[in-house]
């Protein structure tokens, strides 16, 4: 008996060290106020990546960083922004409650601002060409190449819905959004009909920040948070704005482009499939640890908790390997095709290159 327990023990021991392999840390870039290469003088509001550049977005400033080796590109002063940095081949599109700004990606120089708009700005959605900005009363159309405005549509025909938030699906397709104590109004409203397609009136039940919503082939997609920062997450019938599938106390999600959503409640990672419908949830993989923070990258899963991390193939979604972290992660800001993840956690900024 004793021998076949250490028998199991051992197995146990070489499949953990199999999978648990190690990293190489190429850089980091951490707030303080002594001035040097990897410092970041301020407490960082967001971490983006787009191509082969990181952005850092403080209060009052963007300042621009190579992602191989941490060298700082350029820094521009800013207003601030409530909304998250937009991108296109050579523009980086800063929305604050009043303004549009536009800085060149290479030299970080402003290119354009907009500030011609007579109430707060929501939403800010790039198509082709141009610039969306929904603002309180109206949607701006702004060409994105000069920052000429475009089109101008006022809203007041919606009707008085006083809506203090919303999202731009498409080109023709708003979502509004109003508080309502208790609850939440959400609008589909239709520009290319002059239609309000829909209203609906949601309990927040805690949930009082709807952090995203996002169109899907098979519906609208929306997540609200709460204090905790679980979220709820609602898809919902594009035609009439039913609830199609709804799950809540949700410790972190992922949207793949093939109208399926990865999320985790505690120890358990599921898959959803929103063309299914609502029995469609399924089990995927499951540790004794919560996750906190899912990211998904081409045929790879990465799942974080607590100071681990577990790589899962997405398809037979089966572990490929773990690694072990000295600290708790908080995002997962990037992961590119040689196996460097980019980490965002307590003003911290890490690259780190995975060995499988």
């Amino acid at each position: 008996m004793s021998r076949i327990f250490i028998f199991v023990c051992l197995s146990v021991l070489v499949l953990s060290c199999k999978l648990d392999k190690g990293m190489d840390v190429n850089w980091v870039l951490k707030s303080s106020n002594n001035e040097n290469k990897y410092s970041l003088q301020g407490k960082v509001e967001s971490v983006y990546a787009n191509n082969n550049q990181i952005f850092v977005q403080f209060f009052d400033r963007i300042k621009c960083f190579n992602k191989e080796n941490a060298e700082q590109l350029w820094e521009s002063s800013i207003e601030f922004s409530h909304k998250p940095l937009l991108f296109t081949n050579e523009l980086c599109i800063v929305s604050s409650k009043t303004k549009i700004e536009a800085y060149d990606l290479i030299s970080g120089l402003k290119e354009w601002v907009v500030e011609e708009f007579n109430s707060h700005i929501v939403d800010v959605y790039i198509s082709e060409c141009s610039c969306f900005v929904l603002c309180q009363s109206q949607l701006c159309q702004i060409d994105l190449s000069s920052g000429n405005l475009i089109e101008t549509i006022e809203l007041n025909s919606i009707g008085d819905i006083g809506f203090e938030d919303g999202v731009i699906l498409s080109k023709n397709n708003l979502i509004l959004i109003s508080n309502k104590n208790e609850y939440k109004q959400i609008v589909h409203y239709s520009l290319a009909k002059n239609t309000l397609l829909w209203s609906k009136d949601f309990s927040c039940n805690g949930y009082l920040e709807i952090s995203k919503v996002i169109k899907r082939q098979s519906g609208i997609v929306v997540i609200a948070k709460n204090s905790f920062s679980n979220y709820r997450i609602k898809v919902l019938d594009e035609i009439n704005g039913n609830v199609n599938w709804e799950i809540k106390d949700v410790n972190s999600y992922c949207l793949t482009n093939e109208d399926k959503i990865i999320f985790s409640k505690g120890n358990i990672v599921f898959e959803h499939d929103v063309k299914t419908g609502i029995n469609s949830q399924k089990k995927i993989f499951d540790q004794s640890l919560q996750f906190t923070s899912l990211y998904l990258k081409d045929n790879k899963l990465f799942c974080f908790g607590s100071s681990k991390m577990f790589v899962l193939d997405s398809e037979s979604n089966e572990a490929i390997e773990s690694f072990i972290f000295k600290e708790n992660v908080k995002e997962i800001v990037d992961v590119n095709d040689k196996n460097t993840v980019l980490l965002f956690e307590n003003g911290v900024i890490k690259s780190l290159s995975l060995d499988f």
